[in-house]
């Protein structure tokens, strides 16, 4: 029998390690020498058999297999003498190990009888969310936007008897708003675990939270004290998988969900996440089993907005999960100065000198509210002399325009913003910086330009203001779909500027913006579902449903239509309706896939209430994309017709709606298009069935967008492009790198060597030294992450390479060679050489 062995488990990985791929960093626009840090020299042995993490996943069904336990593979590996230290055994929604052993060592395991396939362990990284412009005013407006102020008010829910588990840095299990409701705790990792070079766990007793991520997740579900959380009396699991800082391992995640599963939580927040990569194979198979068993697990859908569409990670992709993206809170808690009466919020600069909360002081400007470079260049000395000075935000930094102000005698800074929104100034200065909102700052400015005398008195007290983004989507919100064109992300709920819990020894609460705080929402929300309406435990499909169909998207910001699907997905969840609403949808979302032409789709409405229900249907369009970075947005929409435009549901019956979706006729292939089904009753609650789709061939797009071979000399430490006729001297540690840029994400990359006199693969057999399968695009406005990949050859021969997952020692003989590099376009057809994207590097000659 076949067995399946893969290179990399990317189950909830932040970053993507290739085997074979130094990951250092990319000469920009291939401007060399740069700095760079590959491989110097041939790997030894000892590097060569250095231990790793894989899971082993044993077979369950078929035909003259054989089944394996914990014990029986054990024995089976100590009969053929094979050496492996076992981490973890799994048996709810893993059916197999994680061990520790070499690469030799699992390639023998992996063939032993009733050993169905083998993943190799993937590193994810501490969950990092936005920083909070401001305090929020705790959770009260949050909850607000979702209904969840009503359901815990009027209806009474709280929560109450439903579990949920938090998979995360732990919980302070001390905190005051939460300690009487954690009723169960497992410590994975211990303190230290995930410092360098500590990634040896040692767990604790408890599942203390040193971080701060999982309180002030923790909080967002179920606080109740200082903040109340949206579930309040939910009872609470604490699942430590990270220490203080650093990373862990995705086999550890899934021994924490597995415990979850134990405990029968009924819902497990993960707040964990990746960008832009790929849902199935194992991760499909780990929260598949664990909704069987009939836990619903919640993700964050992620927080790379800036990257555009496509952009959803591995756990927020997967069809078994339920991924929530942010909306920005309504009102935020702010320090204030008032301005001849009025009231004005702002945010301290980061690091200029402390604000008053006492005085006056005269307001003048430096320039108008269309200046595009305020205070950019020096001012006239002297000009500003005891005064704050109000500048616009725009083309220079922050600090240069207060260091500008500064040397010209200002006194303090009054910045705003030239869009919608408050903003957290980065700025270094001597004086007070502080900034506010774009209509307050032109409030102002226009009073200076009618010749009005402006006077600023500094306050020492908080007040809550609106924000002037509250309930739309968060700009750092990721956009989906996926990878395969699949409906992603879910639903949303507030995810910016939220203040909740946090660890005692770190002040006890704090405000934090992300998709991470998204997701615990959510949770909440499913958790005063579930108390409501036990039946729809372990109902993912059903919970799922009820959140979309009653959901509220938001509009898209100066236009007629909502903002784009495939970022908001369903709207703005709401409890209440979701709870109360009769009637639902199957589906509940439609994912139309490409479309090129008229698609068309069935939508049956159900109505499980007591009294006939009359709809008028219509159609709500979205905004739609293209490309990927810039996100560039598209004014057309789709034509969509109804089979009906009114019907009636009777109790206990369904009805069945055909929809078909046509792409607007002008818009450009490769637009990312969608829009809303709205179901109007003459009494009742809208229902809504979003839709999402892509116009054209995504084969279309072409992955692999820039690519260079460079050299690195140890001798000189530089790097260096080459060209036709480069040699590479491996006895002196010289080796090909290459550099490759994916515009998209491909299927599967594959790296083979040619004879470089007659562009033919060095063995008839085939020579690949690198192959790896679903690759997601590199992250181009990520300071922590290339954009691009890398790969160095060491000379390896045939497949020898992508066994080992590392470098090898073999190398071929000396001669001319070149490196081809080949990308299969996401959903391509391997057998059809359009949907490959192939590159071959120059000429080079290897010197043994």
């Amino acid at each position: 029998m076949s067995k399946k062995f893969f290179s990399s488990l990317t189950l909830i990985t932040a970053t993507i390690i290739l085997a074979g791929c130094s990951g250092g960093t990319i000469p920009t626009q291939k401007s060399l020498p740069a700095p760079h840090a590959p491989q110097t020299s041939q790997p030894t042995t000892k590097t060569l058999q250095s231990q790793t993490r894989w899971m082993v996943e044993f077979e369950t069904q078929g035909v003259g297999i054989q089944r394996l336990s914990v014990q029986s593979f054990s024995k089976l590996a100590a009969d053929q003498n094979i050496q492996y230290q076992q981490n973890y055994a799994y048996s709810r929604v893993f059916n197999g190990v994680s061990v520790t052993t070499t690469r030799g060592n699992i390639e023998r395991l992996a063939a032993l009888p009733g050993v169905k396939a083998v993943y190799r362990v993937g590193q994810i990284s501490l969950p990092k969310d936005v920083p909070a412009a401001a305090p929020s005013p705790a959770l009260t407006t949050a909850l607000a936007q979702t209904g969840a102020d009503i359901a815990q008010n009027e209806m009474g829910l709280s929560g109450k008897g439903i579990k949920v588990g938090i998979i995360d840095t732990g919980i302070d299990i001390d905190h005051p708003d939460l300690k009487d409701h954690i009723i169960v705790q497992h410590d994975f990792v211990g303190d230290n675990y995930g410092k360098p070079g500590n990634y040896v766990p040692k767990p604790d007793n408890i599942a203390d939270d040193c971080n701060g991520h999982g309180t002030h997740v923790a909080g967002i579900v179920g606080a109740h004290g200082t903040v109340t959380g949206v579930a309040p009396q939910a009872s609470l699991g604490a699942y430590r998988v990270f220490g203080c800082e650093g990373s862990t391992y995705d086999d550890i995640i899934i021994a924490a969900l597995e415990q979850a599963v134990a405990d029968k939580m009924d819902v497990v927040n993960m707040s964990l996440g990746s960008f832009g990569t790929w849902a199935g194979g194992l991760r499909s198979e780990v929260f598949k089993k664990a909704a069987d068993a009939g836990t619903i697990v919640v993700v964050s859908g992620g927080n790379e907005g800036k990257e555009g569409p496509f952009a959803t990670g591995n756990n927020a992709a997967d069809q078994n999960t339920i991924a929530a993206v942010s909306y920005e809170a309504t009102m935020l808690n702010l320090n204030y100065f008032t301005a001849n009466g009025v009231d004005v919020g702002f945010i301290k600069g980061s690091a200029s000198a402390p604000v008053p909360t006492t005085g006056t002081l005269p307001l003048t400007r430096t320039g108008t509210a269309t200046t595009t470079n305020d205070a950019c260049s020096p001012l006239p000395a002297g000009s500003l002399t005891g005064k704050a000075v109000l500048i616009r935000r725009g083309t220079c930094a922050f600090t240069v325009k207060a260091q500008n102000a500064q040397a010209a005698g200002a006194a303090a800074v009054v910045i705003y913003n030239n869009t919608a929104g408050y903003i957290s100034p980065s700025v270094v200065a001597d004086i007070p910086v502080v900034s506010i909102e774009k209509s307050a700052g032109e409030a102002l400015d226009a009073k200076l330009a009618a010749a009005e005398a402006v006077t600023i008195t500094w306050k020492s007290d908080i007040k809550s203001f609106p924000n002037p983004v509250g309930g739309l989507p968060s700009d750092f919100t990721s956009y989906g779909p996926t990878q395969t064109l699949a409906f992603k992300p879910d639903v949303a709920a507030p995810g910016g500027q939220i203040y909740s819990t946090y660890p005692l020894e770190k002040g006890g609460y704090a405000t934090e913006s992300g998709t991470s705080m998204a997701s615990p929402h959510v949770a909440g929300l499913i958790a005063l579902m579930l108390e409501a309406r036990p039946t729809l435990k372990g109902n993912l499909e059903r919970v799922r449903g009820l959140l979309q169909n009653n959901a509220v998207p938001a509009a898209f910001k100066g236009t007629p239509y909502l903002d784009a699907v495939h970022r908001q997905g369903a709207g703005m969840a709401n409890v209440v309706k979701s709870i109360l609403n009769p009637v639902y949808t199957e589906p509940s979302r439609l994912a139309l896939g490409e479309v090129q032409g008229t698609v068309s789709k069935t939508v049956r409405l159900y109505n499980n209430g007591t009294k006939a229900l009359t709809y008028k249907l219509s159609v709500a369009p979205a905004v739609g994309t293209y490309g990927t970075y810039p996100v560039e947005f598209s004014g057309e929409v789709p034509d969509v017709q109804l089979q009906y435009s009114t019907v009636t549901i009777y109790p206990g019956e369904s009805f069945p709606v055909k929809v078909d979706i046509t792409p607007a006729p002008d818009d450009r292939d490769g637009v990312v298009f969608g829009g809303y089904i709205v179901m109007t009753p003459s009494k009742g609650d809208v229902v809504r069935v979003p839709f999402m789709g892509y116009k054209g061939d995504l084969q279309a797009l072409p992955a692999m967008t820039d690519n260079v071979m460079t050299m690195f000399d140890p001798e000189t430490g530089n790097e260096f492009e080459q060209i036709d006729g480069a040699v590479f001297d491996f006895s002196k540690g010289q080796f090909p790198t290459l550099y490759f840029q994916m515009s998209y994400a491909a299927q599967q990359i594959v790296i083979d060597v040619l004879d470089g006199r007659t562009d033919k693969p060095i063995y008839d057999t085939g020579s690949e030294v690198y192959v790896e399968n679903d690759l997601p695009r590199n992250q181009l406005l990520n300071p922590d992450r290339s954009p691009y990949y890398d790969f160095t050859w060491y000379g390896g021969a045939k497949k020898a390479q992508l066994k080992a997952g590392v470098a090898v020692t073999k190398t071929v003989k000396d001669g001319a060679y070149r490196l081809r590099l080949r990308a299969l376009r996401a959903g391509g057809d391997p057998t059809n050489p359009e949907h490959w994207d192939t590159w071959i590097s120059p000429l080079f000659y290897v010197k043994n």
